[in-house]
């Protein structure tokens, strides 16, 4: 009897393990990457660029490539903030079954931020959200707000500078 409920679990955990590993070849995360970059560039008010979307299920999320968040453009051209991996953590039930994105948390890894601020001291991340674009009545609500329930920075560095350039950046 209990061999019986031992091939049983094996076997539930045999076809789990078969679904993590043959999901993500069946599943082109990198299709959502348009409207991922959509919605962080409508939240943020920045132009937000994602390189190649893979989807993760054992963290249960999309993992981007070499992004990049635009700087301010009354401050610079340069981007905001830069690197190589961010892992945005999704509704896996969402997203596999009804194909929506529904982001619950962003991590960033090893991002390269660049903070400057003006001599009358606004700084190029105080208006990060202000200017974000509201969903028109015509256009409905077709991407909905974006509420983020974490954001993590893992090792990531920062210059400070002032503009106009009043000396050494601090790094």
């Amino acid at each position: 009897m209990r061999s019986r409920w031992l091939k049983i679990a094996l076997s539930i955990a045999a076809v789990f393990i078969l679904v993590i590993v043959l999901v993500p070849l069946f599943v082109n995360a990198d299709t959502f990457r348009p409207k991922v970059e959509q919605e962080l560039s409508s939240t943020l008010g920045r132009k937000v660029t994602l390189g190649h979307l893979g989807l993760s299920l054992l963290s249960g999320s999309l993992v981007a490539e070499d992004i990049a968040i635009a700087d301010d453009p009354a401050m610079s051209n340069t981007p905001f903030i830069e690197a190589k991996k961010l892992h945005i953590g999704i509704e896996l039930g969402q997203f596999l079954f009804h194909h929506q994105v529904n982001i619950t948390d962003i991590t960033i890894d090893s991002p390269s931020i660049h903070l400057s601020h003006t001599q009358s001291g606004t700084w190029n991340f105080s208006n990060i959200g202000s200017s974000a674009q509201k969903p028109s009545a015509q256009q409905g609500n077709i991407i909905p707000a974006l509420t983020i329930g974490a954001l993590r920075i893992k090792d990531g560095s920062a210059v400070i500078s002032t503009l106009p350039a009043a000396g050494k950046q601090f790094n």
